[in-house]
């Protein structure tokens, strides 16, 4: 466990794991866990992300490698700086909205953007990428 609630496998694609092992950790941005958690606590509802490690169909909704064609090229994701929650007994557009409601809240844990939900219908993206900004806003971002 490297949070509360979370494994290092929920972040961590399946063959940068095998690879890396617990080495995997630093290849992701802390905050990202930090968010993850942030989430499940506030929100009061398990969170998923990854789940291949428990026979889940879920692999590169934390950390992809930089090879993987799922997502843009320059995703964040590749970079370890993104999440793709699913948070079971909620829809997307619950959990986005919910995120919303409480930006300023998100954006102190390292939230910078998420993307809009019209892209993301089955899944909340959230990542630590983008720049600070003194009116503590999420940057909702148009793949």
């Amino acid at each position: 466990m490297i949070s509360e609630h979370f494994r290092l496998e929920e972040f961590i694609d399946p063959v940068t794991f095998a690879e890396k092992g617990e080495l995997a950790f630093t290849l992701i941005d802390p905050r990202i866990v930090d968010i993850a958690e942030f989430l499940r606590n506030s929100i009061g509802h398990p969170v998923i992300i990854n789940n291949w490690h428990t026979g889940g169909q879920y692999k590169e909704s934390g950390l992809r490698r930089m090879d993987s064609p799922t997502g843009a090229k320059r995703s964040a994701h590749k970079e370890g700086k993104a999440i793709d929650c699913k948070v079971p007994g909620l829809s997307a557009s619950e959990v986005y909205d919910f995120v919303l409601r409480h930006e300023s809240a998100f954006y102190d844990v390292g939230v910078r953007q998420m993307e809009s939900i019209e892209f993301t219908k089955t899944w909340t993206h959230l990542s630590t990428r983008g720049d600070d900004n003194a009116q503590k806003k999420i940057t909702i971002i148009k793949p």
